[in-house]
């Protein structure tokens, strides 16, 4: 008896608990690419397009916000309309190309400049030479700020050529106030009035 006194107390055994495997974590898609640092560098460049790089301009090559180009333009409408006589002469109160293009190419460069809203050519311009015209305006506002005040344009000479009776070609020299420019506008009779298909200044 006393023997079995002796012995030591048999204690519970503790229960162990199992370790469960833990699962791999998954990260959410990411739809829209990863954007890193401020300026917006795209580490996945084929779902986010990179930012438009601003102009860079130098004390030797200044911004030049006057010079201006318009898209590439198509074929023009009446060479590819039937029911248009490309034949048929313009009418008499569209008044002379030459004259037309002088008045639209000195209001184009105020517009560059920013002392003219755009809004004010729209009637007269095809879109994509308007939204053109709009975007490089907004452009050098941002880059060259408000621009000082200038004379107002003045076109030196134009020469118009016809390669249709309804289509005219014009070739200007203009002054800015600052310098001459060369400027280019095609015109086409569109309800009876000329409206720009496409402008160039250099």
């Amino acid at each position: 008896m006393s023997a079995l006194m002796a012995e030591k107390p048999v204690t519970a055994a503790t229960p162990t608990r199992r370790k469960i495997a833990s699962l791999p974590s998954r990260k959410a898609p990411d739809r829209y690419g990863k954007i890193l640092g401020e300026l917006g560098t795209v580490a996945d460049s084929n779902s986010v397009k990179k930012p438009v790089a601003m102009p860079v301009t130098t004390p030797r090559r200044a911004y030049d916000r006057t010079a201006f180009a318009s898209p590439p333009t198509p074929v023009a409408k009446l060479f590819l309309d039937p029911d248009i006589d490309r034949y048929a002469p313009p009418p008499e109160v569209a008044g002379k190309p030459e004259v037309f293009a002088a008045a639209l190419v000195g209001r184009a460069i105020e517009v560059l400049l920013g002392t003219r809203p755009a809004r004010q050519l729209q009637t007269w311009m095809t879109p994509p030479v308007f939204q053109a015209l709009v975007r490089r305006a907004s452009l050098g506002e941002r880059v060259a700020g408000k621009s000082p005040a200038r004379h107002c344009p003045r076109v030196l000479r134009a020469r118009v050529c016809y390669p249709s009776p309804r289509v005219a070609e014009v070739a200007l020299l203009v002054n800015d106030g600052v310098r001459t420019r060369a400027a280019a506008v095609r015109l086409e009779i569109r309800r009876e009035r000329w409206h720009v298909i496409a402008l160039d200044i250099i």
